[in-house]
């Protein structure tokens, strides 16, 4: 039977989308945001090139893939992903508030301030790893102008908090897409070692970014699944 992850680890996974969601108001205005220390967050890391890619493993079997429906996005996923929606992210977050200590109050209202950046949000529970809650959330905002991918992945890092190291930055084509950019990144918190991998699309002048978390060990397993989810990402709102 699979256990059912514990408030607490739950808040471990689901604080690394609170900590993602300045990236993309930042970018539009040009400037880094302050993350929870009053620094700039850099995310100053390594760059490598160990990525898994969906290209160079068998085709994945989406005959039972599920589609979510978020705010004017979807993805097909695994069926092990159920929600969908910012509400089922703040309904998660209020169900674990009690848990948390004053380091983490600013981080909440921040996601409590700004639903609208938020366009989907699903977690896994049958994919608990090592303690970490595997979890997929899509954010979006418009950035008033179309800026190459290279210069979007030069600046995305810019608010990120310190405690991600960068491990591998680059622009690769994922499905029908073209250009994206694919950030992958390592944290350790709570005694947890998590692994993020973000995908930033620029459509139109709107930039999205999907950020997929889990544990560094069942990232192997998932980087190609992760890329493959990505692919299939619709947007209905422009």
């Amino acid at each position: 039977m699979t256990r059912r992850p514990s408030p607490r680890t739950m808040l471990a996974a689901l604080l690394v989308t609170l900590l993602l969601i300045p990236t993309l108001p930042a970018l539009a205005q040009g400037n880094p945001t302050p993350t929870p220390d009053g620094g700039t967050g850099r995310g100053a890391g390594r760059t490598t090139s160990i990525a898994p890619s969906a290209t160079d493993e068998p085709a994945i079997d989406m005959e039972d893939w599920i589609t979510l429906e978020g705010d004017g996005v979807s993805l097909m996923v695994p069926p092990q992903f159920e929600g969908g929606s910012v509400e089922d992210m703040l309904e998660i977050l209020d169900s674990v508030e009690g848990f948390l200590g004053e380091d983490f109050a600013a981080l909440i209202e921040v996601a409590r301030n700004n639903p609208e950046l938020y366009k989907l949000f699903a977690i896994a529970p049958e994919l608990l790893r090592d303690g970490v809650l595997t979890n997929i959330n899509i954010t979006g905002s418009p950035l008033g102008m179309a800026l190459p991918m290279e210069t979007i992945l030069e600046l995305l890092p810019a608010s990120f908090p310190d405690v991600m190291e960068i491990v591998e930055t680059e622009v690769i084509s994922v499905g029908d897409y073209d250009e994206v950019g694919r950030i992958i990144l390592e944290m350790e918190m709570m005694g947890l070692s998590q692994q993020i991998v973000m995908y930033a699309f620029l459509i139109e002048e709107d930039l999205y970014a999907i950020a997929f978390t889990t544990s560094v060990d069942a990232y192997k397993e998932l980087g190609p699944v992760f890329e493959q989810i990505a692919a299939t990402l619709v947007v209905n709102d422009n």
